[in-house]
């Protein structure tokens, strides 16, 4: 009778069920597949039940489901609940809002979350992958109406947001003006939910500092050649239009030196030192001789994520964990020999997306270029 209950008569089977697994795996895939029809509905429901009740404590009160059985689930309740404020608040969001607040906090942990629930049922799991895939079409839909809204945005030029182009002019020569160098880590396309990660690795490196979270846009086309240049002229660059971006020659001892140029921050009017494809573990001699540098402005670039995203089609979870442990493992350690006066930046240059048409053409699983959240808005971490 499950098909025909309340929302807090599926929920009570799902959070009651101490004895077998099936009741429990029927609630469960009854309560993902109404989701999309009602994303509040997870949320009032579970505001009415004591908190011993709750789904994080589904697996400790049965006496056969394990935790791992219901990672899936607790994945796509905590999605839900960012798809339900993100449905609450995207009409009224103003561009700056929808930048810096609702798509950072509520928008860009989605996909994560989903990738995680459908990694978590590859083995015994109370959802299948079906039930998972149901929540992810739905999901797509308010995400692409919050993407509809960016676009809208766009042509109206982003008002009240940072540009990318600024970014420079805003963050970077204050921090200039005050400590007189900075060290920058630009990561190749790491969008909101990669940042996350990867700024959790840095404050694990450096304890004791303070990060300062600012957001940009990065206008269309979202790749490293505009945005690179947008970063070295200070002003936008429109596709097609970039000189060439990193005029150095990879493996030279800080990856080329230079006043002003195509390189970050030339147009600042600083020394600029440059570490092209930082991350290369047979490069690690000359990241060290980067932060030993002199040069007011260090910038070592990391690759490996849009090369991974470029070249292969896993689940975006594992994309994302392989990825922060090679930039934590080959960039941010090495940050230690900073010394503490020394401001980091961690930044990106643009996103990426999952590629609709995926399987149905010559793109990969993963592509950027266009004008959506997760392309467009791009994370500038300051550690001070």
């Amino acid at each position: 009778g499950l098909s025909s209950a309340t929302w807090a008569e599926v929920y009570a089977v799902l959070t009651s069920e101490r004895l077998l697994r099936f009741p429990l795996a029927l609630a469960a895939q009854q309560l993902v597949r109404r989701l999309p029809a009602d994303w509040q509905a997870a949320g009032r429901v579970e505001r009415h039940q004591p908190p011993q009740s709750g789904v994080a404590r589904i697996s400790s009160g049965h006496f056969l489901v394990a935790p791992g059985e219901v990672a899936a689930l607790e994945y796509l309740l905590e999605a839900a609940g960012h798809l339900a404020e993100t449905e609450r608040r995207l009409a009224g969001a103003t561009c700056a809002q929808l930048v810096g607040d609702l798509y950072p906090g509520q928008i860009a942990p989605v996909a994560e979350l989903v990738s995680r629930a459908s990694l978590a049922t590859s083995g015994r799991s109370a959802l299948s992958p079906g039930a998972v895939e149901v929540f992810r079409a739905g999901a797509q839909k308010l995400l692409a109406a919050a993407d509809a809204t960016f676009s809208g945005y766009a042509e109206a030029g982003f008002p009240g947001c940072l540009l990318v182009s600024d970014v420079g002019r805003v963050l970077i020569d204050p921090l200039l003006a005050s400590h007189g160098r900075v060290a920058v880590v630009l990561v190749d396309a790491m969008r909101a939910d990669a940042a996350r990660l990867v700024a959790a690795a840095l404050a694990r490196t450096l304890p004791e500092r303070k990060l300062d979270w600012h957001w940009a846009v990065v206008p269309a086309p979202t790749r490293t050649a505009e945005a690179v240049a947008a970063l070295a002229l200070g002003r936008p660059v429109p596709a097609g239009s970039a000189p060439p971006c990193y005029p150095s020659a990879e493996g030279d001892d800080t990856g080329g030196e230079g006043r002003g140029g195509a390189a970050p921050f030339g147009h600042l009017g600083y020394e600029v030192a440059l570490l092209k494809g930082a991350d290369r573990d047979y490069l690690a001699e000359q990241l060290r001789r980067l932060w030993a540098s002199s040069s007011p402005v260090m910038v070592a670039v990391a690759s490996v994520l849009d090369e991974r995203l470029h070249h292969s089609s896993v689940e975006l979870a594992v994309l994302l964990d392989d990825a922060t442990r090679t930039i934590g493992q080959r960039v941010l350690a090495s940050l230690v020999a900073l010394p503490s006066s020394v401001p980091v930046v961690l930044m990106a240059d643009h996103g990426f997306r999952e590629n609709p048409s995926w399987g149905k053409g010559p793109e990969g699983r993963y592509v950027h270029g266009g004008t959506s959240l997760q392309e467009g808005v791009i994370p500038v971490v300051v550690a001070s």
